[in-house]
């Protein structure tokens, strides 16, 4: 069983005969988050990310999954990461997308996910910065290209309006 106060939710691996699951429940009202058979075999190890998001599950034949906890839907499947060996700790990379997982007959093996990974802030920031100068040269080629409208003389070649004396 893990427990995670960050995130308000709880993971517990229950084998019975020839089933595992993992259920996953929110702490906050007891709301089981999920229910599902996963790895198929017992689990010897899990993790979670520091967001939260994801759970790492080492098993005892040397396979790991890294499931997205939301969703209960496996993001990432390494099998045979340690030949047979069992998986005996699990941890996520603090900055990465990377897993470490250790076995006493392989020792460490770092593996990189293939799950999406999260927008960093720098990002952002750049994006509306693009964003802002995209804007910027937008008004430059309309204030270059507009003519008279930004004089404020009416062009009378366009339409040509009868004066007041005409009515």
């Amino acid at each position: 069983m893990y427990a995670s106060a960050q995130f308000n939710w709880i993971c517990f691996h229950h084998w019975t005969g020839s089933k595992a699951v993992t259920v996953v429940w929110n702490i906050s009202d007891w709301s089981r988050i999920g229910y599902k058979r996963l790895l198929g075999k017992p689990v010897s190890t899990l993790s979670v990310s520091l967001d939260g998001k994801f759970l790492a599950l080492g098993s005892q034949d040397g396979d790991f999954c890294v499931v997205d906890v939301k969703e209960m839907e496996i993001s990432h499947w390494s099998k045979k990461v340690h030949l047979g060996s069992p998986i005996c700790g699990i941890e996520f990379c603090p900055t990465e997308r990377v897993v470490i997982s250790t076995s006493p007959q392989w020792g460490a093996e770092l593996t990189r996910l293939n799950v999406p990974a999260d927008w960093k802030e720098w990002q952002i920031w750049l994006i509306l910065l693009a964003l802002f100068l995209a804007s910027a040269v937008l008004f430059y080629v309309f204030y270059q290209n507009s003519g008279s409208f930004w004089s404020g003389t009416p062009r009378r070649d366009v339409i040509d309006l009868p004066s007041h004396a005409e009515f």
